[in-house]
C-alpha cells in the first residue's frame, strides 16, 4: 500500500525532524513527524474496549481505505489533483511512491502538515466534539494536495478547495489555510 502508517505499518517506527510552520496570523508552530503506537488494553481512555490509540488506528485505517478505493478512483478527484503543480492525479500520488503518514501527538493548533513524501496528523484531528473518520480523511487529502504542488503559503484555499472535487466538500473549512 502507498499509504503508510509510521509504527504500524513501517516497524519500528521512525522519528523523522520536526518542521516549523507559519500560521495565517504570522504566528509558528511546531508540528512533529513521529510514529503511532497500539497503547495499552487497558489505557484509561478506553471505550468500548477499544484504547484511545485504537481509535486513532481504526479511523486511519477507515480513511486510507476509503482514499485508496473510492476517492482515487473517482475522476473529479484525480482531475482537481492533477490541476496541481505536481502535475500528478491523486491515483499516481498514491500509487507509485510510498507516503508515510506521522503522528503528531502534542499540537493541537493545526490538524496536519507535510513535506517529503510524509504527513503527519495532529492530536487535534483525533480529538474534540468534531473528531470523525470524515476528517482523518479530509485531512489526508488535504496534505497530499501539499505533497502534490498545492501551495503552503499561510492564507492559500489551494490544498482545501481539492475537497470539494473529492466528495469532501461538507468537510471544506476556508479556515484550513497554507
Amino acid at each position: 500500500m502507498a499509504l503508510l502508517i509510521n509504527g504500524i505499518d513501517i516497524r519500528p517506527g521512525r522519528i523523522f525532524p520536526s518542521e516549523t510552520f507559519v500560521l495565517p496570523d504570522g504566528s509558528t508552530t511546531t508540528v512533529d513527524f513521529g510514529p503511532y503506537d497500539l497503547g495499552a488494553p487497558g489505557d484509561v481512555h478506553s471505550q468500548n474496549g477499544e484504547s484511545a490509540a485504537g481509535q486513532r488506528i481504526r479511523r486511519l485505517r477507515e480513511a486510507i481505505h476509503h482514499i485508496v478505493h473510492r476517492i482515487s478512483t473517482y475522476t473529479p478527484a484525480n482531475t482537481a489533483f492533477y490541476g496541481l503543480t505536481g502535475r500528478r492525479t491523486l491515483a499516481d500520488l498514491i500509487g507509485r511512491r510510498d507516503i508515510v503518514i506521522c503522528y503528531s501527538r502534542t499540537n493541537f493548533t493545526v490538524m496536519g502538515a507535510s513535506g517529503d513524501m510524509r504527513l503527519s496528523l495532529t492530536g487535534r484531528c483525533f480529538h474534540g466534539s468534531h473528531a470523525s473518520g470524515r476528517r482523518v480523511e479530509a485531512t489526508i487529502i488535504h496534505e497530499l494536495a501539499h505533497l502534490n504542488g498545492a501551495s503552503t503559503e499561510p492564507n492559500s484555499l489551494e490544498a482545501e478547495n481539492v475537497l470539494r472535487q473529492c466528495r469532501m466538500g461538507d468537510r471544506f473549512d476556508r479556515r484550513n489555510t497554507g
